[in-house]
């Protein structure tokens, strides 16, 4: 997902050869992935220090962008990224750009969803019940530091059985072309 970019604007009249250089604070939580797009390629999961060339085009065109992708995968941390831009025989035009990432514990009260969805705790039974019939959904199980417990690219069925979760809450998220769903639940 997008979490930043800067548009860049060629007026020198022909092609510019440019780089940029990408460097991640030495804490950067490795279940984090940070990718970056110029307008030449995509790169995903750079590493902690990175760098590409890449040609500006003259004239300008829409695509001419420096994006940040940052997946957080559900951790909650803070951390560090930073990029700059610079025309690779003027090095000393550099931009520096830097961003600090936080990711926050989500709002769990509140659902994300596009579906007339709803979901039962079977605490007896250790099962979650679904009211609707879920066809070809990627399942996943968060604790609330966002660790993945749990994870199904091709659930289907009206219950899963959840016997091997201890007592706490967890946060469950299902997706599908039909479904996008988010809820924090509780298992005594």
């Amino acid at each position: 997902m997008p979490h930043g970019y800067i548009q860049l604007n060629n007026n020198l009249g022909a092609d510019l050869p440019m780089r940029w250089i990408k460097h991640v604070d030495p804490n950067w939580p490795v279940q984090w992935d940070a990718g970056f797009t110029d307008p030449d390629s995509a790169y995903v999961n750079v590493l902690i220090e990175d760098s590409a060339d890449f040609v500006l085009p003259f004239p300008d065109d829409f695509n001419d962008k420096l994006i940040l992708n940052i997946d957080h995968n559900f951790l909650i941390d803070t951390s560090y990224i930073r990029f700059k831009v610079f025309p690779i025989d003027h090095p000393e035009d550099s931009l520096w750009l830097n961003y600090c990432v936080i990711i926050h514990a989500p709002d769990l009260s509140v659902k994300e969803i596009s579906a007339d969805l709803n979901i039962l705790i079977d605490q007896s039974n250790q099962k979650i019940l679904f009211s609707e019939g879920i066809f070809s959904a990627q399942l996943k199980i968060y604790n609330l530091s966002g660790k993945l417990l749990f994870s199904e690219t091709d659930f289907s069925g009206n219950e899963l059985k959840i016997s091997y979760l201890n007592t706490g809450y967890y946060l469950i998220r299902i997706q599908s072309d039909e479904i996008t769903f988010t809820q924090k639940f509780f298992l005594n």
